[in-house]
């Protein structure tokens, strides 16, 4: 039995369901949303600790790498590379970017891969893919003539370049709009939702629906209560659209 001198409490059991789907809710946003901001973080460290690294002066090793998919845009030779050869292989990809005129060092051909060659410098995790000049490591011309000779055909000062039809790979600007795409699709359906919520719902108690309804501006928020007020304006208010009370409507 509810008493008649407290009516609140007839809709106690009520407020706690609505209060642990809003609970929930939001707990899986901050999930996604958080997940997503620490491997942004994590990768952002790992990518900080890899170039102090290779500023310090530690013992090169040569290792063979695959070169799983390149793309020559707007003078910029993009390739991906994968490490998965090497007795100490890591089985990791990487990618580099190398400026007009240069290529990576080819050294060979396997399973119709081009295979470059790299240097693990140090510790770090990956190698480093060299280009055909050896530009990309500290040494005199001496050294770079010396160490490029055995990959070098008499008289010819170039080495083989990456001409095969490439698997492209994808440019940052076309990860940009990706990611913006992808922003605009969640946007456009959230906002198809409330818009489903304050017109068509069959109750006003609809969580997700109440609690993106609360988090519009004031103007979409006042217009969402009056939709749903004139449904529902016999019952009481949901959250976000009650008044001072915690009952009515506002």
């Amino acid at each position: 039995m509810i008493s008649a001198d407290h009516p609140e409490l007839a809709t106690i059991s009520l407020g706690l369901d609505m209060l642990w789907n809003r609970i929930i809710t939001l707990t899986l946003f901050v999930l996604v949303l958080g997940g997503t901001s620490l491997g942004t973080i994590f990768l952002a460290i790992r990518i900080w600790r890899v170039k102090g690294q290779l500023r310090r002066p530690a013992r090169l090793i040569p290792v063979p790498v695959e070169i799983g998919a390149f793309d020559r845009k707007r003078g910029v030779l993009s390739i991906t590379y994968n490490d998965k050869i090497a007795a100490d292989k890591t089985g990791r990809s990487a990618y580099t970017r190398m400026k007009s005129g240069q290529e990576p060092l080819i050294v060979g051909e396997a399973n119709g891969k081009a295979i470059g060659l790299a240097v693990r410098h140090g510790n770090t995790a990956l190698p480093v893919l060299l280009d055909d000049r050896l530009q990309r490591v500290e040494l005199t011309d001496a050294e770079r003539t010396a160490a490029l000779a055995p990959y070098r055909r008499d008289g010819d000062q170039s080495g083989p370049v990456l001409i095969e039809e490439p698997i492209r790979t994808v440019s940052v600007w076309k990860r940009l709009q990706l990611f913006f795409g992808m922003l605009l699709l969640i946007v456009v359906g959230v906002v198809g939702f409330w818009l489903w919520y304050v017109t068509s719902s069959s109750t006003q108690f609809q969580s997700p629906g109440m609690d993106i309804n609360n988090l519009m501006p004031a103007p979409l928020n006042e217009w969402g209560c009056e939709q749903l007020k004139k449904r529902f304006g016999q019952d009481r208010a949901p959250f976000g659209c009650v008044a001072a009370d915690y009952t009515s409507w506002k």
